[in-house]
């Protein structure tokens, strides 16, 4: 009999040991469980305390304040309920932005915090623009591309800041749209525009006639971008096979890239955004399906920058470089992913957006000042 007792005894004085070691092991390994669980890879964007979500065409977002704003203020059309297509800041005044939007031609004066609708009297009511350009040399020069009727490009100039235009081009038609205009700085008599159905079309005298001065046979073409380092530097960037085209002479003739993404995913050739560093003509940045490709000589090889998510899970739907090249920008669904450190870390937020989130605008002085377009 004394022995049974001596054994319960002892049998309950371990449990009791047992359960307080581990009670003590889980206060100092908190993810200590009864069962053993697989590490998680998901990632959720921190939520932004005491904001709701905004129903804007533009919101923007001051980093330093970490505050949200619609697109309130507006003279003429109200810009917030409309579709944004593309937006530029002002080379020569970067307090003032410029968007195309399906309402018609806004611009956004950040000192008063409002935007205003411009060519109310010349373009005609309901004019859907879908690329701007300025004059770096002239900035009261502005071209700005409309489409009719979701068939008929035109293109229109203006001589005084956006109060008037004229139209100087009429000849696109059969639904090819222009996605993007680029001005010459260092010889704005050359302006370039690229259409949806692969015309690269250029004018050699400010803008008042027009030619074709190549073709991208049987390529969605997506973008044009000029480096802004030298501008004999075109790129041309595409939904694939090639992924992107580039020329050093202002046009004339055009390499394709696709042999340096042909190393990674298709996913990669679906280029949805390029960008040349301020200051560095060799370092260029690709926002792919597959992630963010990056190359330190001018496009011939490309790496992918390590992200916090994994490559081909999400398509990288624009790409910015801030103020200092080491600012980098992504928006990836309803996040805006940030980097200071030239992509070695980031961090996620979520855009408390109630449209869906388009593209994306960063202050090419203050990377504290965002911009992100919606569309409906």
């Amino acid at each position: 009999m004394k022995n049974s007792l001596f054994v319960l005894l002892f049998a309950t004085l371990l449990v009791s040991a047992i359960a307080l070691a581990y009670k003590a092991a889980r206060s100092v390994f908190p993810g200590l469980s009864g069962s053993p669980k697989a590490p998680s890879i998901t990632i959720t964007p921190p939520n932004i305390p005491g904001v709701r979500n905004i129903s804007s065409a533009v919101l923007s977002f001051n980093q330093q304040s970490g505050t949200w704003q619609g697109a309130q203020k507006a003279t003429g059309v109200n810009i917030a309920g409309a579709d944004i297509y593309s937006f530029l800041f002002d080379p020569t005044d970067a307090r003032r932005l410029l968007a195309a939007t399906s309402y018609g031609f806004f611009v956004h004066n950040q000192d008063e915090n409002i935007w205003t609708q411009l060519g109310v009297d010349t373009l005609p009511s309901g004019t859907t623009i879908t690329a701007v350009a300025v004059n770096a040399q002239n900035p009261s020069i502005i071209f700005a591309a409309s489409v009719v009727d979701q068939q008929t490009s035109l293109l229109w100039r203006s001589s005084d800041k956006g109060k008037t235009f004229q139209n100087v081009y009429s000849g696109l038609s059969r639904g090819g749209v222009i996605n993007s205009l680029a001005v010459d700085f260092s010889d704005p008599r050359n302006v370039f525009a690229l259409t949806s159905t692969g015309s690269l079309l250029q004018s050699n005298d400010m803008g008042f006639s027009w030619k074709v001065a190549h073709t991208f046979q049987g390529v969605e073409v997506r973008g044009l971008v000029m480096d802004t380092n030298n501008s004999s530097n075109l790129y041309v960037y595409s939904s694939g096979p090639n992924g992107f085209f580039q020329s050093i002479d202002k046009g004339k003739t055009w390499r394709d890239g696709s042999s340096a993404l042909a190393s990674f995913s298709r996913q990669a050739q679906q280029v949805n955004g390029l960008r040349v560093a301020r200051g560095n003509s060799s370092l260029l940045y690709l926002a792919t399906d597959y992630g963010i490709l990056r190359s330190r000589d001018k496009g011939v090889k490309f790496t992918l920058i390590p992200f916090l998510i994994t490559a081909g899970a999400a398509p990288i739907s624009d790409f910015q470089i801030g103020a200092s090249n080491n600012d980098l920008f992504a928006l990836v669904d309803s996040q805006i992913y940030v980097s200071k450190d030239a992509g070695i870390t980031w961090q996620a937020r979520n855009i408390p957006a109630q449209e869906t989130v388009n593209i994306l605008a960063v202050n090419p002085f203050n990377s504290n000042i965002i911009f992100i377009g919606t569309k409906h």
